[in-house]
């Protein structure tokens, strides 16, 4: 057993709700969290205990309404652009009745954020969506964010591909490319304290400062 492989062993059976989120996701091949950087999101959303998250990329709802669950009083605003995704997610808010607190949005992050108003801020953000369009997902939320907010992006390691480029697949190059680019765009950044923690797929971790 490996550390990771103890680590996993050490996190609690989800609860049933969730444990059918991930049979759907197996049986469909949705990407969804990984479990031990789904504790490292949780951890850092109770710690931050935010009154309103935004998530980019909602796909089922499955890491959504983990957020929920850890901040129950928090407004979750979610964005997904496949419109597939978009109605499960859709059924999955309703059918465990938290509408009331998770709005879903349907279309294209950037240019729904474009659209958002100044006066529209988060104190937690949760990216987790197309890659290759990290940088701009980013670059558009940022203003939004509130000083001492918190964006976490997954998947900032992608297949490990993301520190050893010269071993991607041609169809992940450009995806690596531009994770990288967003790496380092994101760790020299003054206006944000940066961490990349290698959990799972890799999380990025920023505080924003100013």
């Amino acid at each position: 057993m490996d550390s990771l492989q103890y680590i996993a062993s050490l996190i609690a059976k989800s609860p049933a709700w969730a444990q059918d989120l991930e049979k759907f996701a197996r049986e469909h091949r949705v990407p969804i969290i990984d479990q031990i950087s789904l504790q490292l999101l949780l951890q850092l959303v109770r710690l931050k205990r935010p009154e309103r998250i935004l998530e980019i990329g909602t796909a089922i709802a499955y890491s959504t309404l983990h957020m929920h669950e850890a901040v129950p009083d928090a407004y979750i605003t979610t964005i997904e652009k496949n419109e597939k995704m978009y109605a499960i997610a859709a059924k999955n808010i309703a059918r465990f009745k938290k509408s009331e607190r998770i709005e879903l949005i349907h279309g294209d992050a950037a240019e729904v954020i474009e659209r958002f108003p100044p006066e529209k801020t988060f104190d937690f953000v949760f990216i987790d969506a197309a890659k290759s369009q990290y940088l701009r997902y980013f670059q558009s939320i940022a203003p939004h964010v509130l000083k001492g907010g918190v964006i976490v992006a997954d998947n900032v390691l992608f297949k490990q591909f993301v520190a050893q480029p010269e071993e991607a697949p041609k169809r992940f190059k450009t995806i690596v490319k531009n994770l990288r680019m967003f790496n380092e765009y994101v760790m020299k950044n003054e206006d944000f304290h940066s961490s990349l923690a290698p959990v799972g797929d890799g999380l990025m971790i920023s505080i924003k400062r100013t």
